[in-house]
């Protein structure tokens, strides 16, 4: 099974492409707020890992789910691992794909899909993109999450959620659930990375 990353011939990741995964790493972690260095790693192992999580026979969707929680899994990780001096992170990398697929639930998976709808399209975004999406999202205020929340993965209309937050006591109206959602996107964008915003939402990606 092939992998193909699009990131690995963006201006931005293709210098970084010729240093060392302690190099990667090391910049990685002294630079939180930018994603660049683990589009890099991911552009490396992405490969390996895509591999590991779909050799097992299961659904398109459900290993293409293991792959985008597995580099969830790695983004975590990565911030605290110390590694060897000239030791690849491939290993590291190893390990922690295992872990997740030992520990993956299909049960959680479908019945996630079934409530929500949840679909990861690997042909249309990339796990990396995925992780800072996630962190942003974590950032936003509960009002704007939830209001993000429940239009864009419950597909709620505005309608809808003004009447959910009116039962609870929070009034709105339609409009301002229009331009709570308009409010929620751009905060959204903002809270992302420079360079991930350059690589996964600028025009020549789009």
């Amino acid at each position: 099974m092939v992998y193909k990353s699009f990131e690995i011939s963006h201006t931005v990741v293709e210098p970084l492409l010729t240093k060392s995964d302690q190099e990667l790493l090391a910049l990685f972690q002294a630079h939180p707020d930018s994603g660049r260095y683990l589009v890099a790693i991911f552009c490396r192992y992405g490969q390996i890992t895509y591999a590991l999580t779909h050799e097992v026979e299961r659904s398109p969707a459900q290993a293409d789910y293991l792959f985008v929680k597995t580099w969830e899994r790695i983004y975590q990780e990565l911030k605290l691992l110390k590694l060897e001096t000239n030791k690849p992170v491939q290993n590291f990398l190893i390990d922690i794909t295992g872990t997740v697929i030992s520990s993956y639930d299909p049960s959680h998976f479908q019945s996630m899909e079934t409530s929500v709808n949840a679909k990861y399209h690997l042909s249309v975004t990339s796990p990396i993109f995925l992780c800072y999406l996630n962190q942003a999202l974590d950032q936003l205020s509960f009002e704007l999450r939830l209001v993000l929340t429940l239009s864009e993965v419950f597909n709620w209309s505005s309608s809808r959620i003004a009447a959910y937050l009116n039962s609870e006591g929070d009034r709105h109206k339609v409009k301002d659930i229009d331009e709570l959602r308009s409010k929620a996107n751009l905060a959204l964008v903002e809270l992302l990375p420079k360079d991930i915003q350059e690589i996964y939402l600028s025009d020549t990606h789009l």
